[in-house]
Parts: C-alpha cells; structure tokens; sequence
C-alpha cells in the first residue's frame, strides 16, 4: 500500500482537533486588528527593537485589514470561539499571517499556511512567494520555503516554495468534505 502523501501533511499541520477555519468577514476587522498588534509587537522581537516593532504595527492599520478582506482571501483561525490567528492570501501569495502571542508556537500558523498553499494549488500556481519577517524565516524554513535571493527591506526576506499538486489537492479535500467542513479532522 502506498502511502498517502497527504496524510503527512495533514499531520503536520493539525495542532488541535478543535482548530476550526472560515473565511474572515467585516465583523472580524478589530479581533484581526489587534491579533496583528500583539504578534508583532510581542513575537517580534527577537530581531528586531521595541521601536522598529511598534512602527511596524502601525503601519496599515484597521484600513489594510479591511481592504485585504474586502479584497483578497483572509482566513481565520478559531479554538472554540476565540479567534487565534490568521491569514492574507492574494493570488499565489501569502500577504500576512498574525498568530495571537498565547497560541504561538502550537501549530496554528503551520496550519493556517497549509490551507493557505491548498488554496494556492487548487487554484492553479505551482508556487507560493512571501515577505518573511525576520523574526519568521525559520518557521517558514522548516515548512519548505527557502530564501528567493532578494533582499525585500531590512526587516524582510522574500521567500518561495514549489508546491505538488498532489498533496494539497488531497488536504484540501479532506479539509472541506461535508463532514468536515473546516475542520481539521483528528
């Protein structure tokens, strides 16, 4: 028997049976809002000062979060009710993914971008490109993407990743059959 390359990584991104996802909406502008403030301002920091942290998380504001719902695909990541991350795709690139600080490190921005590369396949693109913080290159690192060779700012790193059809059409199925619709199965 073969086994079922989706099956890995499914268990790779699955933290929490009672991880849940949907779509973002206007009503969750100001949770996403400060979920982004607190990421930045509290994970950050590892590379880079309080100062550049803070104006970092100014920039864009509530209006970003808005447009990026309105605009693009943003989803939300649940535990129960309370929303624990998030994620901004366009087209075949991740624009942003803010895990609340207490959710850090317990598996929900390897789940968030799984479904995000799912989404990106299943759409066509073979490939998903990034701004990686720097505070964020090794996550990123240990999920596949690898360093593109442009320096985007100081403060950032453009990364990609090839992405096999095969194995996030597979996640992708099995994230949104009827019996689990977005939901990580246990």
């Amino acid at each position: 028997m073969t086994p079922n390359p989706a099956l890995h990584l499914l268990n790779r991104i699955r933290p929490d049976p009672a991880l849940h996802f949907r779509l973002a909406d206007p009503s969750d502008v100001t949770n996403l809002y400060d979920i982004r403030q607190a990421a930045i301002r509290q994970l950050s920091l590892t590379h880079l000062s309080k100062r550049e942290a803070v104006d970092w998380a100014e920039r864009g504001g509530i209006p970003r979060v808005e447009q990026a719902i309105a605009k693009d695909e943003v989803w939300v990541a649940t535990l129960g009710r309370q929303v624990v991350g998030w994620i901004h795709r366009a087209a075949n690139s991740i624009e942003g993914l803010y895990v609340s600080p207490p959710a850090a490190r317990q598996g929900v921005g390897t789940a968030l971008v799984g479904l995000a590369e799912s989404h990106i396949v299943q759409r066509g693109h073979p490939l998903v490109v990034l701004e990686s913080s720097l505070n964020a290159v090794g996550f990123y690192r240990r999920l596949g993407y690898a360093p593109a060779g442009i320096q985007c700012s100081s403060a950032a790193v453009a990364m990609s990743k090839h992405l096999e059809a095969s194995q996030a059409m597979a996640l992708t199925s099995t994230m949104t059959s009827p019996a689990n619709a977005g939901h990580i199965p246990p």
